[in-house]
C-alpha cells in the first residue's frame, strides 16, 4: 500500500521564505526578521525569565526598596557564589600562564629600585629623613600593586568582552552583570596582592622596609588594587578599540608614577594651590599610607588618604555597574 504525500497550504510560503533567507545578505539582518537578529534582541527577555526561575531557589543579596522588594532593576543583584565563580575562572586561567604574566609587572619596579634606589642612592644620601632606597621602596610597592590591577582590568577585560566573548557565555548561565563586575574586581585586587606582596618581600629581604609592617603592607596593597581596579574598569567600559589603552598607560599611569611622591616628596617641592592639586592624584594616597606606616609615623592625614581611596573606589564602581549592564545587556 502506497502512502500518498500531501502538502499543506502553507508549504509554498515556507519554501519561498527559505529561498529568500538563503540569498539574504548579511546586512539584511537589520530588517529585524532574521533569526540571528531576533535571538540577539530577545536575550534580555530570556535572561529575565531565566533569572525569575532561578531566584526562587537561590539566595541573592539584593538592595531592596522600603517595602522589601527589588527596585525594578535599579537595585543591586549580587550573588557571592557567582562572583566567586568568576574569580575562580580567572584564577584557573592565570595558573596556566602565571610565569609569563608575573615577570614584566613584578620586575619593572625591581629594576627601578636597583637603578635609582641603589645607583642614584649612592649620590642622594637622604630623602624625607630616610635613606633614599628606603624612601623609594614603599612607593614602588604601591606601583607594583597598581600595575597588577591595571593590566588585569584593561587589556584582559577588553579581550574577554570583545574578542573571546567570555561574558556573553557567562550571561547564558544564572550569572548576572553585577556578579561579573564583582568577580573581576576581586580578581584584580588579588593580582595586585600577588605583585605588591612579592615586591614587599623583596624589599623586606633587603632591609628597606620592616618585616613587622607586613599586615599594614597588605592593607595598603589591597586598597591600591581596589582603587586602580575601579579606575581601569571605568575606562575600559567606555572605549571601543583596544588601541586607546596606550593613552591610559602613557598619559595617565606614567605621570602618576613619576609625580605621586614615589621618587621625591611633593610636600617639599610644592606649596599652596599646587599642593592641593597634587591631593587629587590617586597614587599619592597609597604611597603616603605605605611610607608613613612603614616608618611608624602615624598622622591624621592617613585618615584622609583612606577616605579618599574608599570614596573614589565606591563612586567609580557605581559608575562601572551602570556601564557594564549597558554593555552586556544591551
Amino acid at each position: 500500500m502506497r502512502v500518498r504525500r500531501t502538502r499543506s497550504a502553507s508549504a509554498p510560503r515556507r519554501l519561498a521564505g527559505g529561498a529568500r533567507a538563503a540569498h539574504r545578505r548579511p546586512f539584511d539582518c537589520l530588517c529585524g526578521r532574521c533569526v540571528r537578529h531576533r535571538r540577539r534582541h530577545s536575550r534580555p527577555r530570556r535572561r529575565r525569565a531565566a533569572y525569575a526561575g532561578a531566584a526562587s531557589h537561590e539566595f541573592r543579596g539584593r538592595v531592596l526598596g522600603p517595602d522589601g522588594f527589588d527596585l525594578g532593576g535599579r537595585g543591586m543583584s549580587l550573588s557571592v557564589p557567582h562572583a566567586l565563580s568568576v574569580w575562580h575562572r580567572n584564577l584557573a586561567m592565570y595558573r596556566r600562564t602565571w610565569k609569563w604574566n608575573i615577570l614584566p609587572n613584578f620586575f619593572e619596579p625591581v629594576f627601578y629600585l636597583v637603578a635609582i634606589g641603589v645607583g642614584l642612592g649612592a649620590y642622594v644620601q637622604q630623602m624625607g629623613g630616610l635613606p633614599y632606597a628606603a624612601f623609594l621602596a614603599p612607593g614602588l610597592v604601591c606601583v607594583a600593586a597598581m600595575n597588577g590591577a591595571s593590566f588585569e582590568v584593561t587589556y584582559n577585560i577588553f579581550v574577554r568582552m570583545h574578542y573571546e566573548k567570555t561574558y556573553d557565555a557567562m550571561l547564558t548561565t544564572p550569572v548576572e552583570p553585577d556578579d561579573i563586575l564583582a568577580g573581576e574586581v576581586l580578581w584584580a585586587v588579588t593580582r595586585a596582592g600577588i605583585y605588591g606582596g612579592c615586591f614587599y618581600l623583596v624589599t623586606a629581604a633587603w632591609g628597606l622596609v620592616p618585616w613587622q609592617g607586613a599586615p599594614w603592607a597588605l592593607v595598603v596593597i589591597l586598597l591600591t588594587g581596589l582603587l586602580f581596579a575601579a579606575i581601569g574598569l571605568a575606562f575600559s567600559l567606555q572605549i571601543l578599540t583596544i588601541d586607546l589603552f596606550s593613552f591610559y598607560f602613557t598619559l595617565f599611569l606614567t605621570p602618576l608614577f613619576l609625580f605621586s611622591d614615589v621618587f621625591f616628596p611633593l610636600a617639599e617641592r610644592l606649596a599652596g594651590f599646587w599642593l592641593w592639586v597634587a591631593e587629587a592624584l590617586p597614587l599619592l594616597h597609597p604611597v603616603r599610607l605605605a611610607r608613613l606606616g612603614f616608618a611608624g609615623r602615624w598622622s591624621p592625614v592617613m585618615l584622609w588618604d583612606v577616605a579618599y581611596i574608599l570614596a573614589s573606589s565606591a563612586a567609580l564602581l557605581w559608575f562601572c555597574r551602570r556601564s557594564i549592564r549597558g554593555r552586556l545587556m544591551g
